[in-house]
């Protein structure tokens, strides 16, 4: 399930999501957010705060799409991560 991060202007996390439906979760990532403007750097610290923090079925995401225009070097930073490299 694709989860935003906010919710009734309130933050709502993939835990918060996996503990109300029960769900393998997708999400984490604003698609307009460090993926996209940040630096490969913070793309890193960004992912590995979710990873650290995600529930057990969790699939990282950038809400369901990235901008085409998101550095190259920013998606590999994020893969690296979620992959434990």
């Amino acid at each position: 399930m694709n989860t935003p991060n906010v919710v009734a202007g309130k933050a709502y996390t993939p835990k918060d999501a996996a503990r109300q439906f029960n769900r393998i979760v997708l999400g984490g990532l604003e698609r307009q957010g460090i993926i996209n403007k940040g630096t490969p750097e913070e793309v890193t610290a960004e992912v590995q705060r979710l990873m650290e923090n995600r529930p057990h079925h969790y699939i990282l995401g950038a809400e369901c799409t990235i901008d085409n225009r998101t550095s190259i070097d920013n998606i590999r930073a994020a893969v690296r991560v979620a992959h434990g490299k």
